[in-house]
């Protein structure tokens, strides 16, 4: 039976049923003692594999005591007992083993450990600073300008000392003009300043994984160079299909090179997020796009518009929320987001990799072709569902019959908990020995969605197709969120390494291995707008042609 931390949590939030154990009676803390350990406090812990950033509250006089934020979930703490140098208290959740948190002062804040039965991670804390309440816009700004260059290095292992050296100093030349900015411009040039870490996973999250801008009441996708409006509030349904050629004075291909320059990661990945900075007025302002506080006027063409149409933005909707941009290339995602969308009266058409999009993995054998089809868009559980239920149904249709060919689709796969997969995905490889296999790869294959990618390159015999995934193969990975106090704008630090070019792995950090060339597509495929409209897969007419040993066209 698995055990640890990360797959303790990762059990919670898949669903698992597991023994449970509650916060027991509280345990007397000195008053003084009391103080000096409530309030906020962040640091890591240091897991088998990764190290882990967390952040724990702590009031001693509450019930329960507080709570700690890791991995991706916040969990509540309670039954808290002091020995006279060691506070301890109990995570509150459906655990078969309670695990426990030990601390202790030190001169520079906390230390400890996390306690499984016999097993201890080391840990250390900080106090994460009370700020006063800013007088002002630009104290507001300068306190999160600060937070960036204090708290979110502190953690970060991405920047190499070059990089930190340089991101220091636009801060410090930031400082000196936020109070001319507008709030486009001022997070567009920490956007800059972050990526000058070269690392996609080290970014500020603005329009995809939170919303703090507004966003034009449509949306964008590129098919190959051709930028098509693909969804639409109802008041704008008349651009759907528009092909954007200009966004105010600057073409849509130029504004999609000046959008990567606020995107760490490769060409493919800034290709992906910049659909996002080419959609909300705030960030084309900070861009140098478009006005600020102005509609934003846009050169359309192939549609009854234009040839130029004015679009002002949406009121704005905040919302911790993710947001996938593929999401749009759906009628049924875009309907449930208020909007419509270029292929709402083609349902009965769409292509398969379209079908499905509201379930985050499903499979299908395609009989006539003898395919075994996977679609994985995510790696996590789905709702209340166990995915060892899932695994299981999934290996009991595969083995069900001889398949001549077996396709895994990532290309919507935007990374996730790889652990989940890993049982399945090798199940599948050592089961496929004495058949095709594919994995369709996008420019929305990142993270937990490359390594599966790529650990299925270097098992062997596998074709890559499609689109080039979104980002390189070496790269900084896991790590956490530091929230800025005022503009709440989140900051994604990177910490641990993942090496899957047989690079050697950094020293003294923990690092995840592959041993592969490249990831590059064996049969490059990406659809037309005239694919997409017509209900074509290029990738998967690939793999039917291939298999079939004639191309694509005959």
């Amino acid at each position: 039976m698995k055990t640890g931390i990360a797959w303790l949590i990762a059990a919670s939030l898949a669903g698992m049923s597991v023994a449970g154990a509650t916060a027991q009676a509280q345990a007397p803390v000195p008053e003084e003692t009391a103080q000096f350990f409530s309030g906020n406090w962040e640091g890591e812990m240091a897991p088998p594999r990764w190290p882990a950033y967390l952040h724990i509250s702590l009031d001693l006089s509450a019930d329960p005591v507080g709570s700690i934020y890791t991995l991706g979930q916040t969990i509540e703490l309670g039954d808290p007992r002091y020995d006279g140098e060691t506070l301890t208290v109990s995570l509150i959740g459906p655990w078969s083993i309670t695990p426990r948190i030990h601390l202790r002062q030190t001169d520079d804040g906390l230390v400890g450990d996390w306690q499984e039965e016999d097993s201890h991670y080391p840990m250390w804390l900080g106090r994460v600073p009370d700020l006063p309440t800013p007088d002002d816009r630009t104290a507001a700004w300068l306190q999160d300008i600060d937070t960036l260059d204090t708290r979110f290095l502190r953690f970060d292992r991405s920047f190499d000392a070059e990089a930190r050296a340089e991101f220091r100093r636009r801060l410090a030349t930031l400082r000196d003009h936020v109070a001319d900015m507008s709030d486009g411009e001022i997070v567009i040039a920490l956007s800059r300043a972050v990526a000058l870490a070269d690392n996609a996973h080290t970014r500020l999250y603005m329009l995809r994984n939170r919303t703090v801008f507004r966003r034009l009441p449509i949306r964008f996708w590129w098919f190959g160079d051709s930028l098509r409006v693909v969804s639409a509030n109802e008041d704008h349904r008349h651009l759907l299909g528009c092909q954007v050629d200009m966004i105010a004075s600057t073409s849509a291909l130029q504004a999609r090179e000046i959008a990567a320059t606020a995107v760490s990661g490769n060409a493919s990945w800034a290709n992906y997020k910049s659909t996002y900075l080419l959609s909300s007025p705030e960030t084309l302002h900070g861009l140098g796009l478009a006005a600020p506080d102005a509609p934003v006027e846009l050169g359309v063409s192939e549609c009854g518009a234009g040839p130029i149409v004015a679009v002002s933005a949406l009121p704005l909707e905040r919302s911790d929320d993710p947001v996938e941009a593929w999401w749009e290339l759906s009628p049924f995602l875009a309907a449930q987001h208020g909007r419509v969308q270029a292929l709402a009266d083609r349902t009965d058409s769409l292509p398969l990799y379209l079908s499905q999009p509201d379930n985050l993995h499903w499979y299908q054998r395609l009989e006539d072709q003898g395919i075994f089809y996977v679609q994985l868009n995510r790696a996590e559980a789905m709702g209340d569902q166990d995915f060892g239920d899932f695994s299981e149904a999934l290996l009991a249709a595969f083995r069900a019959q001889p398949n001549l060919a077996l396709v895994i689709d990532l290309r919507f796969n935007t990374g996730g908990n790889a652990s989940l997969l890993e049982d399945l995905m090798e199940t599948l490889q050592a089961e496929s020995t004495d058949m095709r296999r594919y994995i369709i790869t996008g420019r929305a294959t990142f993270s937990a969605g490359i390594l599966v990618a790529a650990e299925w390159r270097e098992a062997g015999r596998v074709t890559l197709v499609g689109e080039p995934v979104g980002d390189v193969l070496d790269y900084w990975a896991e790590g956490g969120n530091i929230i800025l106090p005022n503009s709440r704008v989140n900051a994604h630090f990177a910490n641990g390494a993942h090496r899957y070019s047989g690079a050697p792995c950094p020293d003294k950090n923990y690092c995840l291995q592959v041993d592969i060339d490249t990831l590059d597509p064996d049969i490059p495929q990406s659809a037309s707008w005239d694919d997409y409209l017509n209900g074509r897969d290029p990738a998967l007419e690939s793999i039917i042609a291939d298999l079939a040993g004639t191309s694509p066209a005959d």
